[in-house]
Formats: structure tokens, C-alpha cells, sequence
């Protein structure tokens, strides 16, 4: 990447260090990882794409929601960042491991589409969800966090996870 600054004006001016096409399709939104290195791509195919930005490669695809005709915003989060949440068309908040792609979680509450998720950089255990129903919800996750354990299978024989695994904290509503 090349950044320059007019001596003048001082505007800085930054070149683009590369440039790639995924794939899945056009993207409609996108989530960094603190690490600088992982992302988090959701595409018009509705999938929910982990892009290893460093070695632009596909490292995992996270299964369970939905998005239709709706832009979701997805989230890295949780304990060094192990998790991925992401919003759903069917009202629900996901939560995955996001290494193995386990869905640890489908948090029920919304009565409307969950547009956006973010993470408290204070607390890893608490994750945030707006959504079409006007609400903000607040969700402790401690339990899905800790289900995930060291290697993100689920602590007790795996499956195909989905637990309730967020428990609701706060809710605040407009109006």
C-alpha cells in the first residue's frame, strides 16, 4: 500500500495494496477481525463467508441464517474474537465458533428482521442486536462461549448445535 501526503494541503492519499473477486458474488457487508487478517464477507448468495484477507482464500462458510432481501452485519467477538454473531430475516441472532463453523446458538426474541450485531469491547460476553422491530437487545453469551470450548465443538457430543445459548440481559425499545 502506497500513502502519500501533498506537502500543500496535506491531504493523504492511499493506494489500494491489492485487489480480489470473491466468488459467492457481490458483497454487501463486511466485518473486520482485530488481527487485521479475517473477515467476514455476507454476499447476495445469503452466505455468510470467513475470508482469510492475508492468503485470500475461503476459510469457512457459517450455515443457519437467513437474509432474503435484507443486508445483515455480521460481528467477530467473544474471547479473542472465537466467535462469529450475525443477525437473521427469520428474527433470530446466530452465534458460531469461528474457526469449525459450529453454530453454537439461535437467539429468539426480535419479532423483526436482526439487521446488525456488535460486540461490547469492554465485555467479549455481551453482544448487542437491532432490528426491524425497533428494539435493541442486549444478550450475555457467557454459555455459548463457554460450550465452545477450547477446539469449538460443542462440550457435549456435538451435533448440529443451536442451542438457546444467549440469555436476554437488556431490551430497549424506540418510542
Amino acid at each position: 500500500m502506497d500513502v502519500e501526503r501533498d506537502s500543500v494541503s496535506g491531504v493523504v492519499t492511499v493506494t489500494e495494496a491489492y485487489r480480489d473477486t470473491f466468488a459467492p458474488g457481490p458483497i454487501l457487508s463486511l466485518a473486520l477481525a482485530v488481527d487485521g487478517y479475517s473477515a467476514l464477507l455476507f454476499c447476495a448468495d445469503e452466505g455468510l463467508h470467513y475470508w482469510d484477507v492475508r492468503d485470500r482464500h475461503l476459510k469457512g462458510t457459517y450455515q443457519g441464517h437467513s437474509a432474503g432481501r435484507y443486508v445483515i452485519k455480521p460481528a467477530f467477538g467473544g474471547h479473542a474474537q472465537s466467535l462469529v454473531a450475525s443477525g437473521s430475516q427469520d428474527c433470530s441472532v446466530y452465534l458460531w465458533h469461528r474457526d469449525t463453523g459450529y453454530l453454537l446458538a439461535a437467539m429468539t426474541g426480535h419479532v423483526g428482521t436482526v439487521n446488525a450485531v456488535a460486540w461490547n469491547p469492554a465485555n467479549p460476553q455481551v453482544l448487542a442486536s437491532v432490528s426491524d422491530d425497533s428494539t435493541v437487545r442486549i444478550w450475555g453469551v457467557a454459555a455459548a462461549a463457554a460450550a465452545a470450548g477450547s477446539d469449538g465443538s460443542a462440550g457435549g457430543g456435538g451435533g448440529g448445535g443451536g442451542g438457546s445459548g444467549g440469555e436476554l440481559v437488556a431490551k430497549a425499545a424506540s418510542g
